[in-house]
């Protein structure tokens, strides 16, 4: 068989290695833990990374070999994020445009060198070794996320953690907070309160900063630390310019002087609150709009058996980015309303 030959037998069955990803793509796309299409994808990428080095299509060996490596990182790592899938569905079809190029012996006409970067900057941040704070803040984004999935049945909006060394004040706050819709827990020590981060997700931290064992000051900083996605409030019944100074580095929301009005912590509490929230629907939306692309994608590859499931996604998706921009662009008409029917 000559080299012509060989080439066009490779790049038929590079062709039909790729097709065989749709089902794995639509599969990720609907559960990003299916175990079985990233080893599909994973497969087919490796079988096509070796036999264009055969063949001696070097470069897009390479292409395929860092999506290869993307999946593999995936692999490890027990699924594989949406805006990771985004990119391995554009790899798959630039290589497709490569192929179909390489038949009609043309000029590819995208930059190679562009995505090579994408996948060697995506598989670089999956490679750092997570940290158990980072893999506690992927929870804390998720459970956030959830919170936007059924605004109209929920009875409060976000979670508080309460940390004071005095029985009194905890008690005191607590019924102060009584009025807001809010879940308020409270914890004796810094100690007690790093315990429940680790077992529950909080949108706000209320720490007074003169406490035993850990102060206020070590208790946020590990807080930062960790990369938990709180905001933070500090509450105490001294502060001096240094005090404040260190605050602003660990970047607290606001500092509420103890013995002041009930209004003001309130007043604080509620602006932090707010702020969580729309930063959380910042996040979410940027989610949902890099799985409206994927899906898009999909689209565009025109399997017909999946098209319904994915409208049907895509619907739904559309409308909860639409729901978050109103949320974003006016947070008090969910937000506030409903601290005035609390009230």
């Amino acid at each position: 068989m000559d080299q012509q030959s060989i080439q066009t037998e490779f790049i038929e069955e590079a062709e039909d290695l790729l097709s065989s990803c749709e089902q794995a793509f639509q599969a990720l796309q609907q559960d990003s833990h299916s175990r079985e299409a990233l080893d599909s994808i994973f497969r087919a990428l490796h079988t096509i990374k070796g036999s264009a080095g055969v063949v001696g299509y070097n470069d897009l060996s390479q292409l395929v070999h860092r999506m290869e490596d993307v999946i593999d990182a995936c692999r490890s790592l027990g699924h594989i994020p949406s805006d990771y899938l985004g990119l391995i569905l554009e790899g798959s079809d630039r290589v497709a445009q490569w192929l179909e190029a390489l038949r009609h012996d043309e000029q590819i006409v995208f930059d190679v060198e562009a995505l090579l970067s994408k996948l060697v900057a995506k598989l670089e941040r999956l490679r750092q070794k997570p940290m158990s704070g980072q893999q506690k803040a992927s929870l804390d984004a998720k459970a956030g996320f959830a919170f936007f999935e059924d605004l109209e049945n929920r009875n409060t909006i976000g979670r508080i953690m309460l940390v004071d060394d005095e029985p009194q004040l905890l008690t005191a706050v607590t019924a102060c907070l009584d009025d807001l819709p809010y879940e308020v827990r409270g914890f004796s020590s810094a100690k007690d309160g790093l315990n429940a981060l680790d077992q529950d997700v909080y949108d706000l931290v209320i720490s007074d900063l003169s406490m035993p064992e850990m102060d206020g000051i070590s208790f946020i900083s590990e807080i930062r630390q960790r990369g938990y996605l709180c905001e933070i409030i500090a509450f105490s019944g001294f502060s001096n310019r240094e005090r404040l100074e260190q605050l602003l580095r660990l970047n607290v929301f606001g500092f509420v002087a103890k013995g002041e009005d009930p209004i003001e912590l309130q007043t604080v509490v509620t602006n932090a609150m707010r702020a969580k929230k729309v930063r959380d629907a910042i996040q979410y939306m940027t989610k949902l709009n890099m799985e409206i692309y994927v899906d898009f994608k999909l689209l565009q590859r025109g399997n017909e058996s999946h098209r319904e499931t994915v409208e049907q996604r895509l619907h739904h998706k559309l409308q909860k980015v639409s729901e978050l921009t109103h949320l974003i662009a006016d947070p008090d008409e969910i937000l506030g309303t409903r601290f005035d029917q609390s009230a």
